[in-house]
């Protein structure tokens, strides 16, 4: 007796799980691997990044449905 549907048996591990598995690998191989999969950044965080991001989080209210204007303005501004 199968524990999964049809449908369950068909599905694939997600893309992101697949590249850090294939990074895992690759570096237990000894390889050289840039890790860009999510949540392993292999590089150091520019220091304006972190500070932006710790002011950011602070604010946990929802956001503009349509995104926030200053980002908007900023997006557009080259057009």
């Amino acid at each position: 007796m199968d524990l999964l549907t049809a449908q369950a048996q068909e599905l694939r591990l997600s893309a992101t799980l697949e590249i850090n598995e294939l990074v895992q690998a690759r570096l237990a191989h000894g390889k050289d691997v840039v890790h860009l999969g999510f949540g392993e950044a292999t590089f150091p965080i520019h220091e304006s990044v972190l500070e932006a991001h710790s002011k950011a989080s602070k604010n946990t209210s929802y956001m503009p449905v349509a995104g926030l204007m200053k980002l908007r303005e900023v997006c557009l501004s080259p057009y």
